[in-house]
């Protein structure tokens, strides 16, 4: 009796303690979907009553071809960052853990730019590649490579990594920071034991520190993934997701129905497919880890 009564009482003061967090996470999460869910399927302006028409936004955006174009730019920024920004980052993080002299420095330098506005990240880039007085078409003039110079920003061909490399570039120094934690967690004393057995830097950076973080970077891979779906503020600096759509992401394209064509049901819908697509992914992937022993 007297335990049933205690489990009672943990139970109500574990649940007021949580209270607190459900109510935010309700009204802040939970709530705003729900009602994005409502909006992606009514015609609606921002101005007046929303009407009510089904699943007709989504028949709509799927039967153009702008918005494929739109996913498909997405996908090449979710593989390009997952393919860059992890392995670099690991890889940074690793050798930084390394280093003794200006540690902090280094640490501080690489972290910059994740903390500086991606509106300032994508002015700088949208100046350094400026196709008349852009300093890296000058420097390949200066190096005598006159025939790689190009309208980067404008080039149907170019236009998309140019747009894709500042985000990728910028987010880099997040991982470091990450991974660095992660590195620095690992016991010394066995980093210690493969040394003295003989194993170089790599050795150990191969088969001790990347089998030690797979947690990580498994939680890292998710924050790449989502983070990439969302990918908008230097892309629109740079060029508004022109030449057309050829440098446009599903958020670009999302904002552009929502708030430049005032059809806010249309872009609610866009941002309904890139949640489903964030939420199919991390199932998946967290479901093909859980099966290989890994949990998050």
């Amino acid at each position: 009796m007297y335990a049933t009564q205690t489990k009672k009482r943990n139970t109500l003061i574990s649940a007021a303690f949580l209270s607190p967090a459900m109510v935010l996470y309700l009204g802040f999460v939970i709530l705003p979907i729900a009602m994005s869910i409502y909006y992606s399927l009514t015609k609606w302006s921002g101005a007046g009553m929303p009407e009510f028409i089904g699943l007709r936004n989504f028949q709509r955006i799927f039967k153009n071809k702008d918005y494929w174009i739109c996913f498909g730019n997405t996908v090449q920024c979710i593989l390009f960052s997952l393919a860059l920004q992890l392995p670099l980052g690991l890889i940074f993080a690793y050798l930084l853990s390394r280093t003794k002299m200006f540690y902090r420095l280094f640490r501080s330098v690489y972290f910059l730019p994740a903390v500086i506005s991606p509106t300032a990240i994508g002015t700088m880039f949208l100046i350094f590649l400026n196709g008349d007085f852009g300093p890296f078409n000058l420097m390949l003039k200066n190096l005598g490579l006159h025939s790689l110079t190009r309208n980067w920003l404008s080039d149907s061909g170019t236009v998309l990594y140019a747009v894709m490399f500042p985000m990728i570039w910028q987010y880099i120094g997040h991982y470091i920071i990450i991974f660095l934690a992660g590195v620095q967690s690992i016991p010394e004393d066995i980093l210690e034991s493969a040394r003295m057995d003989g194993a170089n830097s790599f050795q150990i950076f191969l088969k001790i520190v990347i089998p030690m973080l797979k947690n990580l970077i498994g939680v890292c891979v998710v924050l790449c993934f989502t983070g990439s779906v969302k990918a908008f503020d230097q892309a629109y600096v740079m060029t508004g997701g022109g030449p057309g759509v050829k440098s446009s992401y599903l958020a670009i394209r999302m904002y552009e129905r929502a708030f430049t064509d005032n059809k806010l049901g249309e872009g609610t819908a866009i941002a309904i497919t890139m949640l489903v697509f964030s939420l199919l992914f991390t199932i998946v992937f967290n479901k093909i880890n859980r099966s290989e022993g890994l949990e998050y």
